[in-house]
């Protein structure tokens, strides 16, 4: 199962959904939607400045990134590297992007933050204490 959340800025989370990975159904999608808009949050997903995504990694990509198909099928060559991650974030990106194609959707890769090696660590420590 994965999860489908919306966000106000700073706030809670005003909608939420559930679909089982890779049945390709975008029901949990439209019910979010429904809830966002019962709620007075938007009126329709036209309303959403973009659907992001935390991902996990993908093959030359890095940080927070708009995601097309190119980035979609780099995620694909890591499939075998993070299989319980990958795969449902794929089904969900490519679910959004077409039930919503004017809404652009943006991906922030764990590896974007997720320092290597220790002169990245001392650096950060560094700044950590930083007054």
């Amino acid at each position: 199962m994965a999860a489908v959340r919306f966000f106000e800025w700073r706030r809670a989370t005003v909608a939420q959904g559930w679909f089982r990975t890779g049945d390709g159904s975008s029901e949990a999608i439209g019910d979010c939607l429904q809830q966002l808009k019962e709620g007075g949050h938007i009126e329709s997903e036209r309303d959403l400045a973009a659907v992001g995504f935390k991902t996990i990694m993908a093959r030359g990509v890095n940080g927070c990134v708009r995601l097309d198909e190119s980035v979609v099928k780099a995620m694909e060559a890591f499939n075998g590297i993070a299989p319980a991650h990958n795969p449902p974030y794929i089904s969900g990106i490519r679910l959004f992007a077409q039930q919503m194609p004017e809404v652009p959707l943006v991906g922030l890769f764990e590896t974007g933050f997720l320092p290597m090696g220790a002169g990245c660590c001392r650096s950060l420590c560094s700044l950590g204490n930083v007054a």
